[in-house]
């Protein structure tokens, strides 16, 4: 498993929208960003790890700012081997 947490990461834009009561805007987008963005961030844990990702779970939390990756890893070798 790898597992990145990232604090302090909402926009100017998103912490606007948090002011006027848009939570529930702001994750949807976060999520839809991550979802764009699964395969460019599982290739680069293939590539440092040299493992295949199996699974990629994403959370987010906006008060406190908080995001998680975790990347669970299969046994076997990974799609881009070093």
């Amino acid at each position: 498993m790898a597992t990145c947490l990232l604090e302090d990461t909402l926009t100017r834009s998103e912490r606007t929208l948090l002011a006027a009561g848009r939570r529930d805007r702001v994750l949807k987008i976060r999520g839809m960003l991550q979802e764009t963005m699964r395969e460019a961030l599982t290739m680069q844990i293939e590539e440092i790890t040299g493992r295949r990702v199996a699974v990629l779970v994403n959370g987010n939390h906006v008060d406190p700012d908080v995001t998680s990756h975790v990347f669970i890893l299969d046994g076997g070798s990974s799609r881009n081997p070093r």
